[in-house]
């Protein structure tokens, strides 16, 4: 079998066909059977299988991660990932997603949560989560390359999640990095803070208000397990 053209230099693992046309590459090429397509409109250079993990929660939220990528090439301004799909790129532990018969969720079945800022037009790709959302009640930071919902405004857009789901999340956006036995990245600065998540919440009605509330009096800045 012959072995497929090389891409151009500055085209990476993934990519979006507008900007591989761009670079030269031709139609052909982007037909090619060692390149994926997880979206519409997008290419991946086909990775051997790796095998999963003993987490199945990490394994899930990597998961998450990689769709984000995979649809990356796609966001347009005012676009950016929100939801369940912020949460896992900024690490964060996310009840596990089953099917029917309680096997995990896989990487092909959950779709991207992506949201437009504003009154801009919502994708319409298929394979993601659509959402809107308004400027005074949403900020947007940078994590990985990726635009993602800040962590107060990631944790406030989950407030349909169960209490003790919400409890967990939020101690984990306000971890501080103690010394201890087992704990990692000792000294990282907490992702937010509590009066961080409570302005978040106060910042306008949201579904599960009174759920976040309710979580906010048991978020602790020292918990270390989900």
């Amino acid at each position: 079998m012959r072995n497929s053209a090389p891409l151009p230099d500055g085209i990476g693992p993934i990519f979006g066909m507008a900007e591989a046309r761009a670079a030269g590459v031709t139609a052909k090429r982007l037909r090619s059977a060692d390149l994926a397509r997880p979206f519409h409109g997008v290419r991946r250079v086909s990775l051997p299988p790796t095998p999963d993990g003993d987490d199945p929660y990490e394994q899930q939220r990597r998961d998450r991660v990689q769709r984000a990528r995979e649809y990356a090439p796609l966001l347009r301004s005012a676009h950016f990932f929100s939801h369940e799909t912020a949460a896992a790129v900024h690490g964060a532990p996310l009840p596990l997603i089953v099917d029917e018969h309680g096997v995990p969720l896989g990487r092909h079945d959950l779709g991207p949560h992506v949201s437009v800022l504003g009154h801009g037009p919502i994708p319409r790709t298929r394979g993601i989560v659509r959402h809107r959302a308004q400027q005074t009640t949403t900020s947007i930071t940078n994590v990985q390359g990726m635009p993602v919902s800040s962590p107060a405004s990631t944790w406030v857009s989950l407030g349909a999640l169960p209490l003790a789901h919400l409890v967990a999340l939020g101690d984990y956006f306000c971890r501080r990095w103690r010394p201890g036995v087992g704990r990692r990245t000792v000294g990282r600065p907490p992702l937010a803070s509590r009066e961080q998540l409570r302005l978040a919440v106060a910042a306008g009605r949201r579904p599960g208000g009174a759920n976040l509330r309710a979580a906010l009096s048991f978020i602790r800045e020292d918990s270390w397990s989900p």
